[in-house]
């Protein structure tokens, strides 16, 4: 199958990080250094409920199957 190799569809990260990065970046907030912002990830990371892994791994069976049908377009989550 021909599409990008990071395909947001088809790479739970994404999907996780799209989750995380409202927490980390709340209200707008910038970090003054590396270390505040590996502290900030580090804290919502663990903040996050496993289930919802879990989650976002039951459903690439059905992301595989409709990235598939679309010939490896974008498809709707």
């Amino acid at each position: 199958m021909a599409w990008p190799s990071r395909s947001p569809d088809l790479n739970s990260i994404e999907n996780a990080w799209s989750i995380l990065a409202p927490m980390v970046y709340a209200d707008g907030k910038q970090y003054s250094n590396v270390e505040e912002l590996q502290i900030t990830i580090t804290n919502a990371w663990s903040s996050i409920e496993q289930n919802l892994f879990k989650k976002l791994i039951s459903t690439m069976p059905r992301r595989v199957k409709e990235v598939i049908a679309s010939n490896g377009n974008t498809i709707k989550s």
